[in-house]
């Protein structure tokens, strides 16, 4: 399944989820990908979480990591 943005995400996985994996652009409109993999974290820990991004921050993989 897919969502145009996080927010649409987090209402895909409330209707049909949980999934085995989320997979999660950083640079989308509303909510950036960190913070939509942090809640797919609250709301369902075993989902694997996969940060997609062409950025080459390393402070970006170090919170994708740590937080997402």
């Amino acid at each position: 399944m897919t969502a145009e943005n996080g927010i649409a995400a987090l209402a895909v996985l409330d209707a049909h989820g949980p999934f085995a994996a989320v997979v999660s652009d950083q640079k989308m409109p509303g909510m950036d990908g960190l913070e939509l993999l942090e809640k797919v974290r609250e709301k369902h820990p075993d989902t694997v979480r996969v940060l997609h991004t062409a950025q080459t921050e390393l402070s970006v993989a170090v919170s994708a990591i740590n937080e997402g």
